[in-house]
């Protein structure tokens, strides 16, 4: 396949919990063999986050190429994905998956905010399964839930590069430059204010501007 454009964004460490949550409250309430959140990383694709439930074969950092995969029908076209019994499908019969028994599939796709791929969210079982509407909706609202996580975490590096290009002109700037938050703290520094205040801003940061 051609593999679709990834980012190499790290995912927090608290987002990586939550994550685990949803896995587990979805084998759990589900009573599925695994419930998992998947990461492409051409030309593989990575458990990032498993159920940690006994019928789990899967276990998170186990890596498989694309290559016949349930999740990259998924990826590739963009859709939902409901496989009731591969072992009666001739499109699925020779997957990759049934060497761990698993013989049905749901899977959606996951983006990040732009429209570039993250993975696939989706559960999977030892026996046929169809998986009924309210399965499906169960696991839509998971899927959009990590997206908004996704959505989260890009926002907050956007503005994190954001803040290092502003302070990298601020470091730059001849004239004597301080700056406050909306209360009048502190919060940044050039070297020529800290030269001409006396203050470093280790010193000054969250002070009152008055002081």
């Amino acid at each position: 396949m051609d593999y679709p454009e990834v980012k190499e964004i790290k995912i927090p460490a608290h987002i990586k919990e939550k994550w685990q949550n949803i896995v587990d409250i979805i084998s759990d309430h589900l009573d599925v063999s695994a419930a998992l959140i998947m990461r492409i990383k051409p030309p593989k694709i990575e458990v990032f986050q498993a159920s940690q439930n006994n019928a789990n074969p899967y276990e998170v950092g186990d890596k498989e190429l694309l290559d016949g995969l349930y999740c990259e029908k998924v990826i590739k076209t963009g859709q939902k994905l409901l496989v009731v019994n591969a072992l009666q499908n001739d499109n699925w019969k020779d997957n990759p998956d049934l060497e761990y028994g698993m013989i049905s599939y749901l899977g959606f796709p996951i983006y990040w905010p732009d429209g570039a791929i993250f993975g696939t969210i989706c559960i999977l079982d030892d026996s046929e399964n169809k998986f009924s509407a309210k399965v499906e909706v169960m696991i839509k609202e998971y899927k959009e839930l990590v997206e908004t996580h996704l959505k989260l975490i890009y926002k907050n590096r956007k503005l994190s590069k954001k803040e290092n290009r502003l302070n990298i002109t601020l470091q730059s700037i001849g004239d004597a430059v301080i700056t406050t938050d909306l209360e009048g703290k502190i919060d940044r520094m050039n070297p020529k204010a800290e030269e001409l205040t006396g203050w470093e801003l280790s010193e000054a940061k969250g002070k009152d501007l008055t002081e």
